[in-house]
């Protein structure tokens, strides 16, 4: 504390501050004694002018130190507990030194647009960047929500440097008239503000890939960092408008709504139109109805709409990992396990780094009651998407199976985390909403995680998996009846996931109930078990 006082006082502010009060009491008792005694006024006076001028010294030199602490806070001068969103335990480095790996934020870039008609275009550049250096070794990249928090503000380097702990900030704008684009790029070191690259690039559309590898490469250069070969590949198309309406079907079929999957199956078929040979378009279509047979209609039609769709997408490009998740994700709605477990192996072998992979590879396990194998595959997951909420609340879960409570805590209160700051960007994430009500009530929250739940279903009150949710958290939660009527909801308006009703843990209070066997027999009725 002293020696932040003593830096405080040595700092340019304070002295400028202390400086100008002395100037200007200087003149206050120049003009009191020039001009109190014509005026009439006893000379005393003089002497409490200089008396006040004298006492408010210190008074000076105080709001001066304030005023510092203020303004380095706002530059991020002072150290700040680091954010845990940067991946691979970067919230443990320290920002100088040359053996340091460098720590990067990309910030999302700036749609310059007339019409402001190209955020989502800004966005996805922005996404493609972070997906492509967060993989390459001898850096730690911010996460993905972490740099979007930083979206439309005015965000000074510094300010990253302090909120982020990172060491470099990637930061442009882009506009686009007609077929035409422009771009500006540059990397920042936050530590000195001082811009180690920029470029600018006013191109057409078509080459849109050629911008974006360039980009990635010369950030990496900059950074002292090993390419290899095809590490910042672009999504697989030669038509740039047909890349943007793939971008923009992407962040829609995740929010696992039966709205997000209607828009993203139409920006997938118009890629599709544009460009037949799309590979990652068609598996965009397969991961569509395959949500869609899983969480809103059971069709067969929707099943072998996924299923034909993953197959013309391995025809076409089979050296995607994409393509062969969805294949994976596709043939577990046949119940054939071996063909899923070999789609997803060939993923990871592809990009041992796939998030998806990972994920809908610990799905297919926690459905074959591997939890053992669910686990491990969910940590890493966890490890690849440190910003996810999805990962750690299905990994609390399946730490509950095997009975490691401790670890399952640990996970949830991730889960909770994650799910906070992004629901501070995205407040009508369902999703977000009533994974994280789970992960509350397991950690005895109820009444934080009970609002959570109802505020989302109240959000999508017909979505029958969001019911089921809900009808599990109120399970967990000991309201017994709320949780069968929305578990017989859920059934009305689509869900028959038989599966799901028998092996969730999250109703075994429900098991036993009448209403839930009834609820179990009607659905093989349906299912023609």
């Amino acid at each position: 504390m002293t020696s932040n006082l003593f830096e405080g006082l040595k700092n340019p502010r304070t002295i400028r501050a202390i400086i100008v009060y002395i100037v200007a009491a200087w003149l206050l008792v120049q003009i009191a004694d020039a001009t109190f005694e014509p005026m009439g006024l006893p000379p005393p006076l003089v002497k409490l002018v200089v008396f006040l001028a004298v006492a408010g010294l210190p008074l000076a030199i105080a709001l001066g130190w304030i005023r510092n602490l203020r303004s380095a806070a706002d530059e991020g001068v002072d150290a700040e507990p680091a954010d845990p969103a940067i991946s691979d335990g970067a919230q443990s480095q320290e920002l100088s030194g040359a053996d340091r790996p460098p720590s990067v934020a990309i910030v999302p870039f700036v749609d310059l647009s007339v019409d402001h008609d190209c955020e989502q275009f800004a966005d996805g550049l922005t996404r493609v960047l972070i997906r492509a250096l967060s993989g390459l070794s001898g850096m730690k990249m911010a996460s993905w929500i972490s740099c979007f928090a930083l979206k439309g503000k005015d965000v000074h380097a510094r300010k990253v440097r302090k909120k982020l702990k990172v060491s470099h900030v990637v930061e442009g704008s882009i506009s686009k008239v007609a077929d035409e684009l422009q771009i500006t790029a540059q990397v920042v070191e936050t530590a000195t503000d001082s811009i180690l690259w920029a470029e600018s690039y006013e191109r057409r559309l078509a080459d849109i890939f050629d911008i974006q590898q360039d980009i990635g490469l010369k950030t990496a250069h900059v950074l002292s960092l090993r390419v290899p070969v095809g590490d910042l590949r672009p999504d697989v198309t030669s038509n740039a408008e047909a890349y943007e309406y793939y971008l923009r079907g992407r962040p829609l079929l995740y929010q696992h709504s039966r709205r997000g999957i209607e828009s993203a199956r139409q920006m997938f078929q118009r890629a599709i139109e544009i460009d037949p040979a799309y590979a990652l378009a068609h598996a965009g279509i397969a991961d569509c109805c395959s949500f869609v047979y899983l969480y809103v209609d059971r069709n067969p039609a929707q099943r072998d709409c996924a299923l034909a769709a993953t197959q013309k997408a391995l025809q076409l490009d089979p050296g995607l990992a994409q393509v062969h998740v969805s294949h994976g994700v596709a043939e577990g709605l046949f119940d054939r396990s071996a063909e899923a477990i070999a789609a997803y192996e060939r993923a990871l072998e592809l990009e041992p780094r796939s998030y998806d992979a990972h994920f809908f590879y610990a799905r297919e396990s926690i459905m074959r009651s591997k939890f053992e194998k669910a686990a491990s595959l969910l940590e890493r997951a966890c490890e690849i998407r440190p910003d996810d909420y999805q990962s750690p609340a299905i990994l609390g879960q399946v730490y509950s199976n095997l009975g490691r409570d401790r670890e399952a805590g640990v996970a949830r209160r991730r889960c909770v985390e994650n799910a906070d700051e992004c629901l501070s960007l995205r407040p009508d994430d369902v999703r977000a909403l009533y994974l994280s009500a789970n992960a509350l009530i397991e950690l005895g929250e109820v009444e934080r995680g009970l609002e959570r739940a109802k505020r989302a279903a109240k959000m999508e009150p017909n979505d029958c998996m969001l019911l089921y949710n809900v009808g599990c958290i109120l399970s967990i939660a000991g309201q017994v009846e709320e949780a069968l009527a929305h578990l017989e909801r859920s059934v009305s308006v689509g869900n028959i996931q038989k599966r799901y009703f028998e092996q969730d843990s999250d109703l075994d209070a429900l098991r036993d109930h009448p209403r839930f066997e009834a609820l179990i027999n009607h659905l093989e009725k349906r299912l023609g078990d």
